[in-house]
């Protein structure tokens, strides 16, 4: 029986997967992503486990699906009956109805259960953290960096928390939340980040969830919120002309600095170098795009362009911070970004950014954003003021 049912797995395997899940699943001899139309799915064919055996992996419960058993769970059989059925099907049988026999049973394919429709979160509960920026340590690092009427309208404009009250530590009461929200205006997740006041950097210890953002959904306990993300800033795209060229970064904290310095583009950022998709640029077709890619990503995106091409997106990747000369060993070896090439030079006493060292607000040098902000960054006199 052993013999048989790897003799039918081995030669017959892939045919038994196709027919399955309606697929081709010989593409190059590479993995094949299935139904990867959904732009969801976590199962991918392989063509051999080292015994010569296809099989389907679903990355997201780490199984694999050899044929005989996925036909088994597919048709909701047990595991001879499945094997005798594919063996009549695909070898042959004693009655000689020879190979490649096709019983009347119907044989439904092999799909996941439909994706769980995506949740969101209330607005309501994004209002309610649209205040406090006294305790949110990276809106106190916008407001040394630009000045506060800036950092009001980048904070604003962006739809950026405070997670003081969700504060699992000392350093994440201090936090921020990067709300994503999409073009039709839905809450589709909150991520809770820790940054330092003065320098703007990551908190990466293990005392604030080792180095890892919380999400709103997990700190809240929310059960069966199946969340998918979107590009940060998504929420924009209706509220700004279509001519504006959309520019992409990988973290948040780089869209809402370069939004200072160059607010004729519109800035979202995907969350990380493997974090831009076509799934979530799809939304982005027909218009401009341009990436900023960190240092150590620009191969990378470059790649990632002809994937957003294809989906009617134009796109372009800026090789700025590729340029000979423009970054150091050690600012390379970083993965420096957009955002430490923007702010090189602070005032030592106000930390504020200059254009160049012991010189002006570099802002001076830059167009106004011509916002209306409607939450306000509190000085440290007005927050001693009202302490008292």
């Amino acid at each position: 029986m052993s013999h048989l049912s790897d003799q039918l797995e081995t030669d017959y395997g892939t045919a038994i997967l196709e027919d399955l899940t309606g697929e081709t699943l010989t593409r190059k001899g590479q993995p094949v992503r299935l139904f990867d139309q959904s732009g969801r799915t976590s199962e991918c064919y392989y063509l051999d486990d080292g015994r010569g055996k296809p099989y389907i992996y679903d990355h997201k419960e780490g199984k694999r699906w050899y044929p005989i058993t996925a036909y088994k769970e597919a048709n909701s059989l047990d595991w001879h009956t499945a094997l005798r059925e594919l063996t009549i099907r695909y070898i042959g049988d004693t009655k000689g109805r020879g190979k490649h026999y096709t019983p009347r049973r119907s044989r439904p394919a092999l799909v996941s259960a439909p994706p769980a429709p995506i949740s969101y979160h209330e607005r309501a509960l994004v209002d309610s953290t649209l205040n406090h920026y006294e305790r949110n340590d990276f809106a106190i690092y916008l407001g040394r960096l630009f000045g506060n009427p800036v950092a009001n309208e980048l904070l604003d404009l962006f739809q950026v928390g405070s997670g003081w009250q969700w504060g699992v530590s000392p350093e994440w009461g201090r936090s921020v939340v990067f709300w994503q929200i999409d073009e039709q205006g839905q809450v589709r997740a909150g991520k809770v980040m820790a940054y330092s006041p003065a320098t703007g950097r990551r908190l990466k210890e293990k005392s604030i969830g080792q180095g890892r953002p919380y999400w709103v959904h997990e700190i809240l306990s929310l059960k069966d919120f199946h969340y998918e993300q979107c590009l940060f800033g998504l929420h924009q795209i209706t509220q700004q002309p279509t001519s504006k060229t959309i520019a992409i970064v990988e973290s948040e904290k780089t869209a809402i600095i370069a939004t200072a310095f160059m607010p004729s583009f519109i800035w979202l950022a995907c969350g990380g170098l493997d974090n831009l998709t076509a799934a979530k640029c799809r939304v982005l077709a027909g218009r401009d795009l341009t990436l900023f890619p960190d240092l150590k990503g620009f191969d990378k995106w470059n790649k990632k362009a002809d994937e957003l091409q294809r989906i009617g997106c134009w796109v372009s990747v800026s090789g700025i911070l590729e340029a000979e000369g423009r970054a150091t060993v050690l600012e390379r070896d970083a993965g420096y970004d957009l955002a430490d090439f923007l702010t090189p030079h602070r005032c030592p006493d106000t930390g504020r950014v200059l254009n160049e060292p012991d010189g002006y607000p570099a802002l001076l040098d830059c167009e106004p954003l011509n916002t209306t902000p409607t939450i306000h960054l509190q000085s440290i006199n007005e927050y001693l003021n009202q302490a008292n």
